[in-house]
């Protein structure tokens, strides 16, 4: 969870463009990449610890100026596998909201980014939340669960996976 002031532009030292308010973590969102919820009474072979980060900038930055955010998480998922329910939450100054997400990660690396573009002055907060993500055994192919890949299917590893938690 990160908190700043955001300022009016005047006294900004922030860059670049008016954006709409719409956001979108940048990739295509795949409905079936195989991360999700540890099913009840599963016990997985492999747990994973993790950590979760959030970057912004500039900083300061100014009302109406595009800020870039980005977010990772380590351990990242590995070779064709793709972290997702990743969601961001800017809590504004006047107490409303804006929640981006949930989206997913690249897949392999556990990143993503956004642009967000500040629309009051004031002290903001951020936070970015990442629930963990269960992922069966198997063989993955750019972040799908498929068992019926034959090893060496795309460029990327095609090895199976032990069923793993990452939390």
């Amino acid at each position: 969870q990160a908190e700043d002031g955001i300022r009016d532009p005047l006294w900004s030292r922030g860059l670049g463009d008016v954006y709409k308010r719409q956001v979108n973590a940048q990739q295509v969102q795949n409905p079936n990449t195989a991360g999700g919820a540890l099913p009840a009474g599963t016990t997985p072979s492999v747990i994973m610890e993790g950590k979760v980060f959030l970057s912004f900038s500039p900083n300061p930055i100014g009302k109406g100026q595009q800020l870039l955010v980005n977010v990772w998480s380590i351990p990242a998922p590995g070779a064709n596998r793709a972290h997702t329910g990743y969601t961001v939450t800017f809590t504004k100054p006047d107490g409303t909201k804006d929640v981006i997400g949930p989206f997913n990660s690249f897949v392999a690396d556990g990143t993503n980014w956004f642009s967000y573009t500040p629309d009051q002055a004031g002290n903001w907060t951020v936070q970015f939340t990442y629930p963990g993500d269960y992922y069966p055994t198997g063989r993955y192919v750019n972040g799908v669960l498929n068992n019926s890949a034959p090893a060496g299917a795309s460029f990327m590893d095609q090895r199976d996976y032990p069923s793993t938690w990452y939390k």
